[in-house]
């Protein structure tokens, strides 16, 4: 997987600005929220923990932490034209990377208590056979989606080398998979101005030259059975390899 030749394509879709239908597209899931308040996640109508996966949880430093938040709000006040109740923001204990979907809205996998049982136990055993790893943040990007998305370069294989364990594990997981490493900071469910769109893509470029090259380092990953976004539902805390329980 060519994750440069991704970012570009990322980068070349966004600098057209945000494409309306595939923000609608994106988006037919989620509700708006009560009036003042971010929209919130739509539950999933699926059957019952039949949408599952696995992420690498962000835990970044009190600094970083402190400096995603500004930027983040600073790119959000530059959208006036979108509603409070438009803005579809992933609380700070929520963001994480996804690596692996064994079922997920759309392509949903139910199972009853002995199959959820065994996949959980493969699940950990696959992740406590995986080196702690760490990536590298490779820029901001407001994409052709109205999605504002932190990029990441991996500093080793094993992330990589885990999605490929987990599809080899589990051959009748969805199609549809993450192949990009990146996090959620907010999503718009309507669409802005063009020249808002500039202003945020300014911003961004401004950001990247200071969170480049910036490390996060994980050392265990959540299996979530997903009830509703963003990964809201029971999360089973696992330890990487040479972790403590």
């Amino acid at each position: 997987m060519n994750l440069a030749a991704l970012y570009e394509a990322l980068l070349r879709d966004a600098s057209a600005g945000v494409d309306g239908a595939a923000l609608r597209r994106e988006t037919r899931n989620l509700v708006r929220g009560a009036q003042g308040r971010h929209a919130t996640a739509l539950p999933f109508t699926d059957p019952p923990k039949s949408c599952r996966l696995v992420v690498a949880p962000v835990q970044p430093s009190v600094l970083l932490a402190t400096a995603l938040a500004q930027h983040r709000a600073a790119a959000l006040a530059l959208l006036p034209s979108v509603a409070v109740e438009d803005r579809f923001v992933t609380p700070e204990h929520q963001l994480h990377v996804t690596l692996f979907h064994t079922g997920r809205t759309g392509e949903p996998r139910p199972l009853a208590a002995v199959g959820l049982a065994e996949e959980a136990q493969r699940v950990e055993a696959l992740v406590h056979a995986t080196p702690a790893f760490a990536l590298s943040i490779e820029r901001l990007l407001l994409t052709h989606t109205g999605v504002c998305v932190l990029l990441y370069q991996p500093l080793c294989p094993t992330p990589l080398v885990f999605r490929e364990r987990m599809r080899a594990a589990f051959p009748t997981a969805p199609e549809k998979q993450a192949v990009i490493l990146h996090s959620s900071l907010f999503r718009l469910m309507t669409e802005p101005r063009a020249e808002e769109v500039a202003a945020v893509q300014r911003l961004c470029e401004q950001a990247t030259l200071e969170l480049r090259g910036q490390e996060l380092r994980f050392d265990k990953l959540w299996y979530i059975l997903e009830t509703a976004l963003p990964i809201d539902g029971e999360v089973f805390e696992l330890p990487c390899e040479g972790q403590p329980a």
